[in-house]
């Protein structure tokens, strides 16, 4: 049995080949965080669509965040860190496959695309959307490279109250997986969200691997690449993608029928100019 809510985004994970959707609500420290906590407990308890232990982490029961230096994780009652002027926790609440009440605001790429989302819908821009750098998924240990991105939420009854927001995280091996041809191999995917980049390799078989953090596209096809742009990122600029064949691309005799056709040519002009000019000195001769 499944929850409501994981019913409903079910449907919309399989076609928009996302790894997770959330709910992620605006927590005030020493306003709204206990009484949050507490609702969470009570619903993660009595709903039968939640599996057992939902929402309880290394602290127990609660919203917690990692320390940047220790890497361990402690109750977050308070929101402060030392790169956002909003003290706020925004717990993963309701999600399919996320860390359950880790509270988002505490990481710095999500911070950065959450801060720029509450000062748009502050001047008024409550469409907007933003995407993070590249983040890691520790939900899913085959593949951790993504990108997340977040849609603010506003009560109908007022618009122009901001309560939280949509979480939707892509991992960007499985887009690139799913969207290759059938039978494409040999081409080099570099995605890149303006200050960093990470790459791929499609194979034959539609399965793309993930090869590193970098360019690491075989250099020697650089004037062959192909970029498009995806989505700004509020931090850093836009995101793109590059595509580059590698060896492994063309036929195997692509590297040397061309040299070999290049040179036959240039032997045959060769005689042809040796040819000509023997043809003038004897005319010349002829005419003296």
């Amino acid at each position: 049995m499944q929850s409501a809510f994981m019913q409903l985004i079910q449907p919309t994970l399989r076609i928009g080949l996302l790894n997770d959707i959330a709910i992620a609500p605006i927590v005030y420290p020493n306003v709204t965080e206990a009484s949050f906590e507490a609702y969470a407990y009570r619903l993660f308890k009595r709903d039968k669509g939640y599996p057992p232990g939902y929402g309880n982490s290394s602290i127990g029961f609660g919203i917690y965040a990692q320390d940047p230096r220790t890497k361990k994780y402690y109750h977050d009652t308070t929101g402060k860190t030392n790169f956002s002027t909003y003290d706020i926790l925004i717990p993963n609440f309701e999600c399919s496959t996320c860390l359950e009440m880790f509270n988002l605001h505490s990481d710095l790429s999500r911070a950065v695309a959450l801060d720029y989302l509450i000062e748009s819908f502050a001047l008024g821009y409550r469409n907007y959307s933003a995407v993070t750098g590249f983040t890691t998924i520790n939900t899913s240990p085959n593949e951790t490279t993504a990108s997340v991105m977040f849609f603010p939420i506003a009560p109908s009854q007022n618009l122009t109250l901001l309560v939280g927001f949509i979480k939707v995280s892509q991992s960007w091996r499985e887009v690139l997986a799913k969207s290759m041809p059938v039978g494409v191999k040999g081409v080099d995917i570099v995605v890149s969200d303006s200050h960093s980049e990470i790459s791929f390799t499609a194979h034959g078989d539609t399965s793309v691997l993930f090869t590193g953090i970098g360019n690491l596209h075989d250099s020697q096809y650089k004037s062959f690449a192909r970029t498009f742009p995806t989505f700004y990122n509020p931090g850093y600029g836009d995101y793109s993608i590059s595509f580059y064949p590698n060896r492994s691309f063309f036929p195997a005799n692509t590297n040397v029928l061309p040299i070999v056709a290049c040179i036959g040519v240039i032997i045959f002009l060769l005689l042809i100019e040796i040819l000509f000019g023997a043809y003038g000195h004897y005319l010349e001769r002829q005419l003296q």
